[in-house]
């Protein structure tokens, strides 16, 4: 398997992604670089690295995931970051916004 198929190349194409979603934020009070980690560990934590580089389905997984973070980043950017106050907010903030919209308590 090519380095370009490994989960980690999904990984980096995702964040990459989201990161250029959330740098429209016109908030300095957001930590961006945590919210594109919490973004991730989100759309990755159940995916399995394996079935993910597969031939047949990376791109499908690619897409999918893809679709999932922006779908986050883009919640989150338009519903949540106007009330932060602080860039050490951006963590719960995000936690939060996952909680309430996909109904699962992240990172515990």
């Amino acid at each position: 398997m090519a380095e370009s198929e490994s989960i980690e190349f999904l990984k980096t194409r995702v964040a990459e992604a989201v990161a250029d979603n959330l740098k429209t934020i016109a908030n300095s009070r957001v930590d961006q670089t945590q919210a594109v980690t919490e973004i991730l560990e989100y759309v990755f934590k159940d995916v399995d690295p394996k079935l993910a580089s597969l031939d047949h389905a990376r791109y499908d997984w690619y897409y999918a995931l893809l679709g999932k973070g922006i779908a986050i980043a883009q919640g989150w950017k338009i519903n949540s970051t106007p009330e932060l106050k602080n860039a050490l907010e951006t963590k719960e903030s995000i936690r939060l916004y996952l909680e309430k919209t996909y109904g699962q308590k992240v990172g515990v």
